[in-house]
């Protein structure tokens, strides 16, 4: 594996992987997990999944994706020590497997930075009904986990377990998303922006290299 530092702070790993036939590039964040900023954390994911600003619409994106062979744009987040990391990952067929030619990795590239960087906005904000339904999606997710018994009981030994270390703090919590308003929703974004996002890290599984991230970035 390749790993290249191609700006202050963005490390970008490539594995040329020859044997598979699909390609993957994904972009990790980090960030501290603090309790005041859980629910945003839970969102951010959610919302960012749905499109990005030159693909604002889900029905664009989804035929966009189509196009590129049946590419998928996979956006989620889980606790890393007591850190959050969030992925933005585009995986689809490698370019020599295209019918005509097109470029794939390019808009690959293009797809996974263009959600991660630039969301789709309205008014300087994530659509407040593009988030509404994900709150309300991932409040039907909490209701359901409380009856697979397994998952609550991870849950609660990992809150016992960790205490009120950064590491207990859950990303999912209902009570706050019950008092989520359309004013908070300028607190979702702004996570990625702020002084304690750690350095992103660029993994590209592929045999271009990274060209198409370096181009793009």
């Amino acid at each position: 594996m390749e790993r290249t530092l191609i700006a202050p702070g963005v490390h970008l790993s490539c594995d040329p992987a020859e044997k598979f036939n699909r390609c993957r590039i994904s972009i990790h964040f980090a960030f501290p997990a603090q309790r005041a900023t859980a629910t945003a954390h839970a969102l951010l994911p959610l919302v960012l999944e749905r499109g990005y600003a030159d693909c604002p619409d889900m029905t664009l994106l989804t035929k966009k994706l189509a196009k590129l062979y049946g590419a998928d744009l996979t956006v989620d987040a889980r606790p890393m020590g007591c850190n959050h990391n969030l992925c933005v990952s585009v995986t689809g067929i490698k370019d020599r497997f295209a019918l005509e030619g097109e470029p794939l990795t390019r808009e690959y590239a293009s797809i996974a930075l263009g959600a991660a960087f630039h969301p789709a906005f309205v008014g300087g904000v994530f659509d407040p009904q593009a988030v509404e339904i994900e709150k309300q999606m991932l409040k039907k997710a909490l209701e359901d986990e409380l009856n697979d018994k397994r998952i609550y009981c991870l849950r609660q030994a990992n809150r016992e377990f960790f205490g009120d270390s950064p590491a207990a703090v859950r990303q999912e919590m209902a009570e706050h998303l019950n008092a989520w308003s359309q004013a908070d929703n300028l607190k979702i974004y702004p996570i990625l922006q702020s002084e304690g996002c750690q350095p992103v890290y660029i993994f590209l599984s592929h045999s271009v290299h990274g060209h198409a991230i370096y181009r793009k970035w």
